[in-house]
């Protein structure tokens, strides 16, 4: 699950910020969105190599850091997900649907 899981998925996000900052066009917001979504995908690589204590009661220092490195990933996503609210009306490809749905 860690690495097949969380590696995987962390380097699955950070290529999705790398497409998101080539490929969409924006300002300060679009930056703002790529470095949510790059500090998200690096938190989910590293707590690949921090697994959780059983019942993710924190009492190891593997399961402290697994805690520390998952908070940048849960406020990362959706920081970015409502920031993209404002970065696909600049673009102007998307639509209101996709601009209400994102935030």
């Amino acid at each position: 699950m860690n690495v097949a899981g969380f590696v995987l998925l962390g380097l699955c996000i950070l290529a999705f910020a790398i497409a998101y900052a080539t490929l969409l066009r924006g300002g300060w917001v679009k930056v703002l969105a790529v470095v949510s979504l790059s500090i998200a995908g690096v938190g989910m690589v590293v707590v690949g190599f921090f697994p959780c204590d059983a019942g993710c009661v924190d009492v190891t220092v593997s399961g402290q850091l697994h805690g520390v490195f998952s908070a940048p990933r849960a406020i990362g996503l959706p920081v970015a997900a409502m920031l993209s609210a404002f970065v696909f009306r600049t673009d102007g490809r998307f639509g209101m649907t996709a601009q209400v749905v994102s935030f």
